[in-house]
């Protein structure tokens, strides 16, 4: 019984569906700024016949209600562009839903179909669509053309040919949809061809390109910059950001035209990282393509670091710590570092700008001159430390002459000080014992041996005088003899009186005024 049930259902649905049909025609072709009718009858189930209804126009073909372009009762669910542009050439009771669009615009173009209403359940949608066409390009009247087409549209070939491939030119937003081609023959038949071509216009995305070339510092080079297209007619202008030498050339492969813009230039450091721009240039739009430039150069700026204090290129490190020293520089493509001694390798490095360099335990045998080398392909570069190695043996020795030398110092200054003490002592006994002596002579005795002293220490100095000195010396002593002639004289005159101050004299070596 339920098997019986559902097969007449699914039969009372099928006639049902009978009754919902309409009569459109696939396409409906008409210029811009006429106006269109699009031919519609349709038919619903008999029990409907006297049900108020409401007839709805949409422009879409996927069943979406919101592109309203015609509805019967409230015309406030219409899209503004159709608003006061759209209306029923007949009436829905009689089964006629023939739709017109007065002052036909491109956007107008597109799939239409027709919604009827009687209520919540009964409803229905009428398919398949009626595709209006626009036209745009007209062989042989071009007043048939819509004005924003007018004079860029054309064929590429002969239609005799077979030929209806059509180019058009400054490509806006606005001549975005369907296209089909329609043929027809004087006083014969006339066909128009699908399925339409769909043209779909986004932001420009073409761009040009520049090909990529190995840029060096200080050597020229020529960049350049490509971008094809097929509009033969709209010739795009290729420009650079950059000052330098410019050459544009263009060429044809097929139906493809390839311009190109050669920038020469002498780049030169300041460049690195620069950026680079080259345009194209249509009268509407234009599309630009940047490249950042990097410049290649030979090794520069090398430097040699040390975490010891480095002085006039030198480093002094004690025998035994250890040695580290830092070899730097710039260049692009990186360079191979080496440190070396003696044209020995120490340490070296690929495609890196640092190299250190450690010595463990450095000995005097590793005391020298160092170099680090810095080479990529554009260029060499060198620089040089020494090392000065303080040795164990060396301060050793030198520990053990400062403290000879403070010993000596310290025995030599007690030596003197002892002979210079003793020294007085000893004058001090002998002054004390000829005082004595002179006490217990007479004073006639006295006398004699002050003369003969005096008398024979200033011999003595006269002979000592003339041997030693010539010339102008001579004659002080001279003078020297008379003094002693005399003092002989004065005192055989002054013999024992007491006034007499050279009688009582003693004149030994040691005697204060022994020398006047």
């Amino acid at each position: 019984m339920i098997g019986k049930s559902y097969f007449l259902l699914l039969l009372l649905q099928a006639g049902l569906a009978q009754e919902w049909k309409v009569h459109t025609p696939g396409e409906v072709m008409v210029h811009k700024g006429s106006c269109a009718q699009i031919p519609c009858h349709y038919t619903y189930p008999s029990h409907l016949t006297n049900q108020p209804r409401i007839g709805i126009w949409f422009n879409n073909e996927n069943g979406e209600t919101s592109s309203t372009a015609f509805h019967s009762k409230d015309h406030s669910h219409e899209l503004a562009r159709f608003r006061h542009r759209t209306w029923l050439s007949g009436d829905l009771k009689d089964g006629d839903c023939s739709l017109i669009i007065k002052d036909i615009t491109l956007e107008d173009a597109g799939p239409y179909y027709f919604r009827i209403e009687f209520d919540n359940v009964n409803s229905y949608n009428y398919f398949p669509v009626t595709r209006l066409q626009v036209s745009a390009f007209h062989s042989k009247d071009h007043n048939h053309e819509l004005p924003r087409l007018h004079n860029r549209t054309r064929l590429s070939g002969n239609l005799k040919d077979g030929n209806c491939s059509l180019i058009i030119t400054n490509i806006r937003r606005e001549d975005a949809g369907p296209y089909f081609f329609r043929v027809e023959f004087e006083n014969g038949p006339s066909f128009n061809y699908y399925p339409a071509t769909q043209l779909h216009v986004s932001n420009f995305t073409d761009k040009p390109m520049i090909v990529p070339e190995e840029i060096i510092a200080g050597k020229q080079v020529n960049l350049s910059c490509t971008f094809n297209t097929t509009c033969i007619r709209v010739t795009p202008v290729l420009t650079w950001d950059t000052h330098g030498s410019v050459s544009n050339t263009v060429t044809q492969h097929g139906v493809t035209l390839t311009y190109t813009s050669v920038l020469s230039l002498t780049p030169s450091l300041r460049h690195q990282g620069q950026t680079l721009t080259c345009k194209v240039s249509y009268p509407t739009f234009s599309s630009e393509e940047t490249l950042t430039l990097t410049v290649q150069y030979s090794p520069r700026n090398l430097s040699i670091t040390s975490p010891a204090v480095i002085k006039a290129s030198s480093i002094n490190i004690i025998e035994g710590k250890s040695a580290v020293i830092i070899c730097s520089v710039e260049s692009f493509p990186a360079s191979n570092l080496t440190w070396r001694r003696l044209n020995v390798i120490m340490n070296r490095t690929s495609s890196n700008n640092e190299l250190w360099l450690e010595i463990s335990s450095i000995t005097c045998m590793e005391m020298g001159d160092y170099q680090c080398v810095a080479e990529n392909e554009h260029g060499i570069m060198e620089g040089s430390l020494t090392i000065v190695v303080e040795c164990r043996d060396f301060r050793e020795w030198k520990a053990g002459f400062l403290a000879a030398g403070i010993t000596l110092s310290i025995g030599l200054s007690g030596f003197f000080i002892y002979k210079c003490v003793r020294k007085m002592r000893t004058t001090g006994r002998d002054h004390s014992a000829h005082t004595k002596n002179v006490s217990r002579n007479t004073p006639g005795e006295q006398s004699d041996r002050s003369r003969e002293g005096r008398m024979m220490k200033q011999e003595t100095k006269a002979r000592r005088c003339t041997h030693e000195y010539q010339g102008i010396t001579s004659e002080n002593c001279e003078s020297q003899k008379r003094k002693v002639e005399e003092m002989k004289t004065n005192h055989h005159i002054n013999a024992n009186q007491d006034n007499d101050i050279y009688a009582n004299w003693n004149f030994q070596e040691e005697a204060v005024y022994g020398n006047i």
